[in-house]
């Protein structure tokens, strides 16, 4: 891969080649009245020609050249000084280089010992913030250290019916920019404000998984009109009432323990029992209309399942606004291995879902259906997500 250095005021000499050319230009053709200056004007016109394709051709590199140095003055990584007519000077400028390859941006800092160098670890965020895109990855060695983000902005799908989602194998999911193996990657816990675009996720993920012949339950104790008719549509059981909930929860877990003891009976760690999804929407609102005892219960099941469904293909959706702490503690967290945050959210949000270490992420795209993901075991970093957008009045 081949890097390209970036240096402060890079292409000042073309700009000013240019604009002398073009001054040059028009006093030629203002002295043409008086004086024969067509051979002037032709030689002075092919230099701003070529001076017009040298910067057409640098486009790119103008464009990290200005953005970089932008960022190196405003975070303070150079040393400056003044000479004696008062003109800036630079006296120190990090070594920086850049590629593109395969639709990601390589930025790569040398560190050089300098007291300024030591400042370009953990910079990922506000380099972020500069390029308007998501770092994907960090690597360090050999005395650099690279910064990469995705160059251009993942398209979302626009789709005019559930039928246009794809249905790939069993244990994969597909939405717009993103895999999902919901086998290698168990468990799923989504946060979203209302309008985020949370409730179209989650029946797309229930569309595709029913159709991937995985057993869907969604407990909804807010009772949603909407929902309950589109469970009822594409046969996913529903349930609202707060004991109906507490059974299902019950009989999922009994489901669980069964399945162990049959592992524990033919001595296997793993075997190919038919998915079971339950789908719990906002737990803490179950816990707002149940009583303590059955709200408690129903939310060790919940973890209980979280904790070892893994094995027995049992597997939790766990939906809300916000994330709860009494239920997402770190402990459980971990074991939610597809985590995502639809929208826009707070720092304490997005500690709270992707971890101390990704707690100042942030989601650049503005539509309804963008969002944040984390697979762990897949993603290094916090990645986009795009929910395909379906057109008004087509389901």
């Amino acid at each position: 891969m081949e890097y390209v250095k970036l240096k402060p005021n890079q292409f000042k000499h073309i700009k000013f080649c240019l604009v002398s050319l073009i001054l040059l230009l028009f006093c030629f053709m203002a002295l043409d009245r008086f004086i024969e200056m067509k051979k002037a004007i032709i030689i002075t016109s092919i230099g701003v020609l070529s001076m017009i394709i040298i910067a057409f051709r640098n486009v790119k590199i103008r464009k990290y050249s200005c953005l970089m140095e932008n960022f190196i003055r405003s975070n303070n990584l150079l040393q400056v000084y003044y000479n004696k007519l008062g003109k800036e000077k630079i006296g120190y400028y990090p070594n920086v280089e850049y590629a593109v390859k395969d639709n990601l941006l390589y930025l790569k800092f040398r560190l050089d010992g300098t007291l300024i160098s030591q400042k370009l670890r953990g910079i990922e965020q506000a380099l972020a913030d500069c390029l308007c895109a998501i770092c994907v990855d960090v690597e360090e060695e050999r005395g650099y250290i690279t910064y990469i983000f995705e160059v251009s902005i993942p398209k979302q799908s626009i789709i005019h019916s559930l039928e246009e989602l794809p249905i790939l194998e069993e244990g994969k999911i597909l939405l717009s920019n993103m895999l999902i193996d919901w086998k290698k990657s168990p468990h799923m816990l989504i946060v979203g404000l209302t309008g985020s675009g949370k409730t179209v996720l989650v029946q797309y993920l229930m569309y595709i998984l029913r159709n991937q012949g995985v057993r869907v339950m969604y407990c909804d104790p807010k009772n949603d009109t909407e929902m309950k008719w589109f469970c009822k549509q594409n046969g996913i059981k529903y349930d609202s009432d707060i004991n109906d909930i507490a059974k299902v929860v019950r009989e999922a877990e009994e489901e669980m323990r069964l399945r162990e003891q049959d592992l524990n009976n033919m001595e296997l760690e793993e075997a190919e029992f038919n998915p079971v999804y339950l789908f719990f929407d906002e737990l803490i609102a179950y816990s707002k209309i149940a009583s303590k005892k059955t709200y408690e219960e129903v939310s060790k099941r919940v973890s209980s399942i979280v904790v070892q469904g893994r094995q027995k293909r049992v597997y939790v959706g766990a939906i809300m606004q916000r994330p709860d702490t009494d239920f997402i503690d770190g402990a459980i967290r971990e074991n939610f291995c597809i985590r995502i945050c639809m929208g826009q959210a707070s720092e304490t949000t997005y500690k709270m879902i992707f971890g101390t270490d990704f707690a100042h992420v942030k989601n650049y795209r503005t539509e309804k259906g963008s969002g944040l993901i984390f697979r762990v075991g897949v993603d290094k970093r916090v990645k986009e997500l795009l929910v395909p957008y379906m057109m008004k009045g087509e389901q």
